[in-house]
Order: structure tokens, then C-alpha cells, then sequence
């Protein structure tokens, strides 16, 4: 994992996605993470 991942931290940095327990979630599928990602839209457009 530590070539995916500079730092693991609890600070909000500015980003367009996060991956936690209340943004897009991880259960341990990387498929469906990675099309959760591609489909993600920003709630403001």
C-alpha cells in the first residue's frame, strides 16, 4: 500500500475525493471503489 499512499492522517487537506468512513467508502473491493470514483459527481454542478 505505501506506493498508493504518501501519509494517512485525521486533517481534511483540500481534495476532490476522500476515501473514509463517510465519503466513498473502502470495504476492501477495489473494483467497485475505483468505479465509485469514476462516477462520483460534486454536489454542487
Amino acid at each position: 500500500m505505501d506506493k498508493y499512499f504518501k501519509d494517512i492522517t485525521s486533517v481534511k487537506i483540500p481534495a476532490y475525493i476522500y476515501l473514509d468512513d463517510r465519503a466513498i467508502g473502502f470495504d476492501g473491493n477495489y473494483e467497485k471503489t475505483i468505479a465509485e470514483i469514476e462516477k462520483f459527481q460534486v454536489y454542487w454542478k
